[in-house]
């Protein structure tokens, strides 16, 4: 946005369509005082307010609690439009866990068979690691096991007796107070070697 800020006078400008915009903080020091005195009224129309920029709307109505977030700022019919076009390809969204499950190891592309299943190129000199089991806490414990039995549910996870490389799982706090379960790959990630062009968005 080419936005300036400007900490002694507290505030910031920017462009746009109908001119310089200026967004003042709350409250502005006198210089030579401690006292503070409150913006002018007549202020508060230039103020651009960055509070609920973002809207969630529901695009499909068997996942109610499952939202899309798109900004608040956009006007009514292309809010509208782009309402429409992700409920007509809801389809292509992960709805659940089982919805994951959907790619095959083999794929015909232009009449011939391509191999979709990849594995990790480690390096031949290490070997596997199995990490001492870590103990989490009961809230956490209770969410990662829920995780593992959904995941194991839609076929995503299953049981394996005799392991290779085993990796503790690190519950992560979500926003919304919920447990995220990831996994510690520290010792994988020591055993492959680094992408000479590595991807920005790994996922």
């Amino acid at each position: 946005m080419g936005i300036v800020v400007s900490t002694i006078h507290g505030a910031i400008k920017f462009h746009t369509k109908k001119g310089i915009g200026t967004v003042f903080s709350t409250a502005k020091a006198d210089e030579g005082t401690k006292r503070t005195r409150r913006i002018p009224a007549t202020n508060e129309e230039m103020v651009l307010s960055c509070v609920n920029v973002k809207e969630r709307i529901i695009i499909n109505d068997k996942y109610p609690d499952q939202t899309v977030t798109i900004g608040r700022q956009l006007p009514n019919h292309f809010k509208k439009e782009l309402q429409n076009l992700l409920k007509s390809n809801t389809d292509v969204f992960a709805w659940t866990q089982a919805d994951m499950t959907g790619i095959l190891r083999t794929i015909m592309v232009k009449g011939k068979p391509f191999n979709t299943e990849h594995k990790l190129n480690e390096y031949s000199h290490i070997k596997p690691i199995k990490q001492n089991k870590r103990g989490l806490g009961p809230d956490r414990n209770m969410a990662a096991c829920k995780e593992t039995e959904e995941l194991t549910k839609a076929g995503i996870l299953r049981k394996v007796k005799h392991q290779t490389w085993v990796a503790n799982p690190v519950m992560v706090k979500k926003s919304d107070g919920g447990w995220r379960m990831c996994v510690d790959f520290t010792n994988v990630n020591k055993a492959c070697p680094k992408d000479c062009y590595p991807l920005p968005e790994i996922d």
